[in-house]
C-alpha cells in the first residue's frame, strides 16, 4: 500500500477480499518493509502510520488445487480513505505424465526374443522436460538383449534408462521399442516407469507368454509275430509333450529291414493325417498341448527272421526325434484229408467221411478250422459230428475248430455224418486253415438210391360263397423226395353242385376226372386251379388223391379235401340327397333317403337307421313303403326285391349354427355282395341368424344451452343366434358435448361403442352424457350392426331429439352524473345494458317512467332509440358480450330526493333477473348548496347463471322490478 496523499494515514487496513476457487489461503504470511498485524480473517492491519509518500508491505501464500488463469483480489482502506482495490493474476498448470507398456510379441518361445513398446504421453496442460524412462524391473525369464529401436522420437540410453531427447509437448507422444532373450517359460510380466521436470514417477506394466516346446515320437509293432507272405503293421504316435501348440508336425517312415516291404497302405488314427506318396506324413492342423495324435502304417512280410523300422518325426517348433520296433517272421505250413467211411448209401441213409489235419510248418498253429460246406445239399444234409484224436467246437454252420494248438508234426481228426437226400454220386469237399496259413482242402465222394414222398394238398379261394359265384380250388402236388417220382396221377371228381368253367396251370380231363403231371423231381411243386360255378346252396365238399410208380416213404399224405359253403346273395344302394346345402338357423331343411336292391336276389329284414345330428329337430315325414319310427329313428321296409327303389323324406328344422352331417345306413339278413354302399351322407351348413333391435331415448326434450342431457341406447338381440362383433355407431351431432359414458358392456371410443357377443335374448345399455354446446333441435341418430347375419334390418337404426333453448343474462346499471344537483341545473340518467351472453338478446328494451321532479330534455343513445312519454328505451337486438348505453338528459325541477327506477328485458329467457333492475338516486338543492362530483359508476359483479326467469310479457315488467328490490326470484322449470 502507498500513501499517495498529502497527510499522514492510520487505521490502514488490508482485505483478502475475493479470489479464485483454484487458489486455498494457507493461513501464511510474512511482513514486508513494515510491520502489519493479522485478524485471522484475511484482514491485515498495518502498525503505526503510514506517512504521505511511503508505502507499506507483506507477502501472503495461497495452496494452488486448480489448474488455469487464477485471480486474486484485495481491497486497502485507512481512516481517511475509502475503499481501494487491486487484483492481478497468475497461470496455475497441472503437469501429467502417462506411460504404456505394450507387449509387441504376447506368445514366445525360450531361446527367441522378445520385444515390448514403450509409449510416454504428456496428458498435462504444460511442456515436460527431462523424460526418463527406466525398465529394470522384469521377470528372470527375461535377458535384455541390449537393443532398442527409436520410434517417433529420439532417445539415449544409459544401464537401463532412456532419456527423451528434447521437451514433451502437451498431448504429444514419444515411443521406443526394447528387446529381451526369453531363457525360461512362463507369464513373464515386464513393469516400466517414467519421470519428468514436472512429474512424479508412472509406471506400466506388460506381460509375454513363453513356451518350451517339445515332441515325442513312438513305433509301435501292433504284429509282433508275423510269417511270410502276410501283413504287419506299425503304429505312429506323436505326443505334444511341451507346453505349446506345435503345427508342420511331419513324420517319416523309409529306415526300415529289407524283410519289410511298405505296400502303400495306412490308416488315420486319433487325427487325420495328409499322406506325400515317398513315406512322409504330414498332420492335418495343430498338435495341442498333450495331445497325441496316430495313424498306422502296413507293410509286406518277405522274409523271416527279426524285422526293424525306425521312425522319425518333427514340428515348426521341435527337432527330429526318432523311435524304433520290430517284429518276427514264420512260414507255417498244415496238409488236410478227407476220407469216405460208406462208399455207397441209399436215399435216406447215412454216410460218415472223416477228416484229418496235420502242421508240416516249423511254428505252432492256432484256431485250426475246418468248413465242410462244399456239396450238394439237396443230396447230402449234415446230421452230427464225433471228436477223433483231438477235440473240436462245432459253430453250427459247416465249420469246426481245434480246441488248443496243433504242434509242428501233430495230427488230429474228427468224423462227420450226412443223411443221403437223393439218388446219385455225390462228391463232398473240405476246406482247413489256422491263423498262419492259408486254406487247403481235400474231397472224396457217395453214391445214393432212389425213393420218394409224394404230399397233395387242396386249397379253395372261399369257405363261404353265395349261388352262382365261381369258386377255384387250387390243388397242389409236392415230391418231398428224397428220389425223383415217376408217373405221378392226381384224381378229382367234381361233386354235385358244382360246374367246371375253367382250368389254370395244368391239364385235366374232365372225362376221366385225371390230372397227369409225369416226373415229379425232389421238392418240385405243380399247381392246378379247377374254376367252377356254384350252382345250390349248401356244404360242398370236393376230395383230390395223388399216385406215383416210385416207392414211397409215406401213403397218408397222399388225399386232399376242402369245403365251401354256399348261400343267396343281394347287394342293398343307399342315397341321401339334401334340398339345400347352405342355411340358416330355424330354416326347414328335408333330407331325402332311397334305397334299392340292385340283386341279385332278394333282401329281406331291410332296416334304415338315420339318427338326426344334435341341432336338428324333426317336424314330419314321408314314406313310400314300410314305417318309420320316430323315437328310434328307424325306418322299417321288410323285403325288398331287386330292383325297387323306395323312399324316405325327414323333414327337419335347423336350432343352432354348424356344419351338419346327416347319416343313413341300410341294412338286411340277406347277406350282401357290397357293403361300401350300405352308408349315405349328406351335409348342410347353418349360418347363425340374428334380429338386433336397438332404441335410442333422451331423457329432456327441452333443455337449455349448456346443460346436460343424457342419451340412453338399449340393443337387444332377439336371436336365434348369438351376435358376434356387435357395434354401436353413436356419432355426436353438432352442438352436443361428450361428458362421459357408462356402458354395462364394452367401451364407446370415437363414436364407436364395441359391445362385442350379444348372447340370443340379452341386452346391453349405454347412456351418454353430453353437454349442449348449440341452440336448436338437435337429433341424435345411432345405429348398431353385427358381423353376424340378420333376419331384420329395419329395426338397426334409432334417434332421439332434444330442444336446445337460448338464454342471456342482461346487467342493467342505472346512475346519474352527479349525486346532487341545483334546481334548474341540467343533469344526467345513465342506463347502461350489458348482455353477458351466452346467447343473442333478441328484442331486448328498457323500462324507465322518469320521476315528475325532473323534465325530459332530450337523450343520446349508443343503439336504439328512447320514447320519453312512454319511458321506454327500445334496444333492439342485443349480441352475446355487447353493451349498450342511453343518456337522458333531464332538467331539476324542485328540490328534494328523487328516485330513478329502469328494468331491462327481452323476448329470450333471461337467466339471472335479479341483475335486470337498478335505480338512482339524485339530490336536488337550492342554487347555493355546493354540488358534489359523482362518483364513477360501477357495473354488478356477474352471477352465475343458476336461475332461468322466463319473463314473458313486457307488461309485466314493472311488477318484476318491484320483486326484485324485495329480494324475490322467480325459477323456472326445465321441461
Amino acid at each position: 500500500v502507498e500513501n499517495t496523499g498529502d497527510c499522514n494515514l492510520s487505521d490502514v487496513n488490508v482485505t483478502e477480499t475475493w479470489f479464485s476457487d483454484g487458489l486455498e489461503f494457507n493461513g501464511v504470511w510474512t511482513n514486508g518493509s513494515r510491520e502489519w498485524t493479522y485478524n485471522g480473517a484475511k484482514v491485515w492491519t498495518l502498525n503505526g502510520i503510514l506517512e504521505s509518500g511511503a508505502t507499506a508491505s507483506f507477502n501472503v501464500f495461497f495452496n494452488v488445487t486448480q489448474n488455469g488463469t487464477l485471480y486474486n483480489n484485495v481491497t486497502a482502506k485507512s481512516n481517511l480513505t475509502n475503499d481501494t482495490n487491486a487484483s492481478n493474476q497468475t497461470k496455475a498448470y497441472l503437469p501429467n505424465l502417462t506411460v504404456q507398456k505394450i507387449t509387441i510379441d504376447e506368445v514366445v518361445y525360450v531361446g527367441n526374443t522378445t520385444s515390448f513398446k514403450v509409449v510416454v504421453t504428456n496428458t498435462g496442460d504444460c511442456n515436460l522436460s527431462d523424460v526418463v524412462v527406466t525398465d529394470v524391473d522384469y521377470s528372470e525369464g527375461l535377458v535384455y538383449a541390449n537393443r532398442y529401436d527409436n520410434s517417433s522420437r529420439e532417445w539415449t540410453y544409459d544401464n537401463g534408462k532412456w532419456t527423451l531427447v528434447g521437451d514433451l509437448e502437451v498431448g504429444q507422444s514419444a515411443e521406443f521399442t526394447v528387446y529381451f532373450l526369453v531363457n525360461a517359460t512362463g507369464v513373464l510380466v515386464n513393469n516400466v516407469t517414467a519421470t519428468s521436470n514436472l512429474t512424479n514417477e508412472t509406471n506400466s506394466t506388460n506381460k509375454t507368454t513363453a513356451y518350451g516346446p517339445n515332441m515325442t515320437v513312438q513305433k509301435i509293432t501292433i504284429d509282433e509275430v508275423v510269417y511270410v507272405g502276410n501283413t504287419t503293421s506299425f503304429r505312429i504316435v506323436v505326443t505334444n509333450t511341451g507346453d505349446c501348440n506345435l503345427s508342420d508336425v511331419v513324420v517319416t517312415d523309409v529306415d526300415f529291414s529289407q524283410g519289410l516291404e511298405f505296400n502303400g497302405v495306412w490308416t488315420n488314427g486319433s487325427r487325420e493325417w495328409t499322406y506325400d506318396g515317398n513315406n512322409h506324413w504330414t498332420l492335418v492342423g495343430d498338435l495341442g498341448v498333450g495331445e497325441s495324435a496316430d495313424f498306422t502304417v502296413y507293410f509286406n512280410v518277405t522274409l523271416n527272421g527279426t524285422l526293424v523300422n525306425n521312425v522319425t518325426a518333427s514340428s515348426n517348433l521341435t527337432n527330429e526325434t526318432n523311435n524304433t520296433n520290430n517284429t518276427t517272421a514264420y512260414a507255417p505250413n498244415m496238409t488236410l484229408q478227407k476220407v469216405t467211411l460208406d462208399k455207397e448209401v441209399y436215399v435216406g441213409n447215412t454216410t460218415r467221411f472223416t477228416i484229418v489235419v496235420e502242421n508240416t510248418g516249423d511254428c505252432v498253429l492256432d484256431k485250426v478250422y475246418v468248413v465242410d460246406t462244399d456239396y450238394d445239399h439237396s443230396a447230402l444234409q449234415y446230421l452230427r459230428y464225433e471228436n477223433g484224436s483231438r477235440n473240436w467246437n462245432y459253430d453250427d454252420n459247416g465249420k469246426w475248430t481245434l480246441i488248443g494248438t496243433l504242434a509242428v508234426g501233430e495230427k488230429a481228426n474228427f468224423t462227420v455224418w450226412f443223411e443221403v437226400l437223393t439218388n446219385g454220386t455225390f462228391v463232398n469237399n473240405v476246406t482247413a486253415g489256422s491263423n498262419l496259413t492259408n486254406e487247403t482242402n481235400n474231397t472224396n465222394n457217395t453214391t445214393g438210391k432212389p425213393i420218394c414222398d409224394l404230399a397233395i394238398t387242396k386249397i379253395v379261394n372261399t369257405t363261404h360263397c353265395y349261388v352262382d359265384d365261381l369258386v377255384e380250388w387250387n390243388i397242389t402236388v409236392v415230391n418231398h423226395g428224397p428220389s425223383t417220382a415217376l408217373d405221378v396221377i392226381v384224381k378229382d371228381v367234381l361233386p354235385e353242385g358244382l360246374k367246371l368253367v375253367d382250368v389254370r396251370g395244368g391239364t385235366y380231363n374232365n372225362d376221366t376226372h385225371e390230372w397227369i403231371i409225369g416226373t415229379l423231381d425232389k421238392d418240385q411243386s405243380v399247381s392246378i386251379v379247377l374254376v367252377t360255378q356254384v350252382l345250390i346252396n349248401g356244404t360242398i365238399r370236393n376230395n383230390a388223391s395223388v399216385n406215383t410208380t416210385i416207392n414211397e416213404t409215406n401213403y397218408t399224405n397222399n388225399n386232399a379235401t376242402n369245403v365251401t359253403e354256399a348261400e343267396y346273395i343281394c347287394d342293398l344302394v343307399i342315397t341321401k340327397a339334401v334340398n339345400c346345402t347352405s342355411c340358416y338357423v330355424s330354416d326347414v331343411v328335408e333330407w331325402n333317403i332311397t334305397v334299392v336292391n340292385v340283386g341279385p336276389h332278394n333282401a329281406t329284414n331291410v332296416i334304415v337307421k338315420d339318427i338326426l345330428p344334435e341341432g336338428m329337430e324333426l317336424i314330419s315325414y314321408r314314406v313310400s313303403v314300410g314305417n318309420f319310427n320316430e323315437v328310434i329313428s328307424e325306418w322299417s321296409i321288410g323285403t325288398l326285391e331287386k330292383d325297387t327303389p323306395v323312399s324316405l323324406v325327414l323333414v327337419t328344422k335347423v336350432l343352432i349354427n354348424g356344419t351338419f352331417i346327416n347319416i343313413a345306413t341300410v341294412n338286411t339278413t340277406t347277406p350282401e355282395s357290397d357293403y361300401t354302399n350300405n352308408e349315405a351322407n349328406n351335409t348342410t351348413r347353418a349360418d347363425p341368424i340374428c334380429d338386433l333391435v336397438i332404441i335410442k331415448v333422451v331423457d329432456s326434450k327441452k333443455v337449455y344451452l349448456g346443460e346436460i342431457v343424457s342419451w340412453t341406447i338399449k340393443i337387444t338381440n332377439n336371436g336365434p343366434s348369438e351376435a358376434l362383433d356387435v357395434k354401436v355407431e353413436d356419432i355426436l351431432p353438432d352442438g352436443l358435448v361428450l361428458l362421459n359414458y357408462k356402458a354395462s358392456k364394452g367401451k364407446y371410443v370415437d363414436g364407436v361403442w364395441t359391445v362385442g357377443t350379444l348372447a340370443n335374448g340379452a341386452s346391453e345399455t349405454i347412456t351418454l352424457k353430453t353437454n349442449t354446446s348449440g341452440v336448436g333441435n338437435i337429433t341424435n341418430p345411432a345405429s348398431v350392426n353385427t358381423t353376424t347375419h340378420e333376419s331384420n334390418y329395419t329395426n338397426n337404426n334409432d334417434n332421439d331429439t332434444t330442444e336446445v333453448l337460448p338464454y342471456v343474462d342482461l346487467v342493467l346499471i342505472k346512475s346519474s352524473d352527479k349525486p346532487k344537483y341545483n334546481v334548474n341545473d341540467t343533469m344526467h340518467w345513465i342506463i347502461k345494458v350489458v348482455n353477458r351472453g351466452p346467447c343473442d338478446a333478441i328484442d331486448a328494451y328498457v323500462l324507465d317512467v322518469l320521476p315528475s321532479s325532473t323534465k325530459f330534455v332530450s337523450y343520446t343513445s349508443s343503439k336504439g332509440s328512447f320514447d320519453a312519454a312512454a319511458g321506454v328505451w327500445s334496444i333492439g337486438d342485443l349480441a352475446n358480450g355487447e353493451e349498450a348505453v342511453l343518456d337522458i338528459i333531464c332538467k331539476a325541477l324542485s328540490a328534494g330526493n328523487f328516485t330513478n327506477n329502469a328494468t331491462v328485458n327481452n323476448s329470450v329467457y333471461d337467466v339471472n333477473t335479479s341483475n335486470n333492475y337498478d335505480n338512482a338516486t339524485i339530490e336536488v338543492v337550492q342554487e347555493d348548496e355546493p354540488v358534489p362530483e359523482p362518483p364513477e359508476p360501477t357495473p354488478d359483479e356477474p352471477v352465475p347463471p343458476v336461475q332461468i326467469l322466463k319473463t314473458g310479457n313486457p307488461l309485466v315488467v314493472l311488477l318484476i322490478a318491484l320483486m326484485a328490490i324485495c329480494g324475490s326470484a322467480l325459477r323456472c322449470r326445465k321441461e
